[in-house]
């Protein structure tokens, strides 16, 4: 990438078909990114209730990758999932990408009677 000469540098493509290859980000990224995306979109209120609408299948997911642990892998549904990871103190790095949409959505919703 940092190459000299031109010619010996990969195109954008190549790269990041490396890296993905490589395994640089997790795999639950790309349902994370779907998600931040549609963000761009929408109002606070309509961040509140994207947020509402998925945050328990988007946890479960980032949980199950992050774990590494069989029992959450294979927990049949998604609160179960979180329940025990919560229960073992997992470490989830995705998490804080979710929790700063959840933040970011909370403080310019309005409530709605």
């Amino acid at each position: 990438m940092v190459s000299i000469d031109p010619s010996a540098r990969l195109s954008a493509r190549e790269y990041l078909e490396q890296y993905y290859r490589s395994r640089l980000f997790p795999s639950y990224f790309e349902r994370v990114h779907e998600f931040s995306a549609q963000f761009l979109h929408l109002d606070a209120n309509g961040k509140i209730d994207a947020i509402n609408a998925e945050l328990d299948d988007l946890l479960a997911t980032i949980v199950r990758v992050e774990s590494g642990m069989d029992a959450i892998e294979r927990a049949s549904t998604t609160e179960d999932a979180v329940a025990m990871a919560m229960k073992s103190r997992v470490k989830c790095p995705g998490v804080h990408l979710v929790a700063a949409h959840v933040c970011s959505a909370i403080r310019g919703a309005t409530l709605v009677s």
